[in-house]
């Protein structure tokens, strides 16, 4: 039985060892919240809407921290035509919840990057 555990702490202090090695190589591995957006096949989609005209944001940190400056976000599953090309969205980000007033609509793969970035999400 002691042979067991002895065997056990070794090969924990070994994965330790290993662990503490590649920190001091500098290499980083992602987090439980950049895995699961790593896994998420979408690309991130962010679309900026005034009055019914609709228009791509290919610069996400940007898009980041123009969000984070609005006051809410709100959950709607929708698809937006931009050009010819249909895009599906899952959140609208919004100073305003009316026609006239700018959105932000992302998907939920940008809203996963934003926040593993730091940026706040409303």
């Amino acid at each position: 039985m002691k042979e067991k555990t002895l065997l056990i702490v070794n090969i924990f202090l070994g994965i330790v060892a290993v662990l503490l090695f590649l920190n001091l190589m500098h290499i980083r591995f992602p987090s439980a919240g950049k895995a699961l957006a790593a896994l998420d096949p979408a690309e991130p989609v962010c679309i900026v809407s005034y009055r019914g005209e609709h228009g791509m944001v290919e610069d996400i940190p940007q898009c980041c921290f123009d969000v984070q400056k609005l006051r809410a976000c709100k959950r709607v599953i929708d698809e937006v035509v931009v050009g010819e090309t249909a895009k599906s969205v899952d959140w609208s980000c919004y100073v305003r919840d009316t026609e006239d007033a700018l959105h932000y609509l992302i998907n939920q793969k940008t809203a996963a990057y934003c926040k593993n970035e730091g940026f706040r999400i409303p």
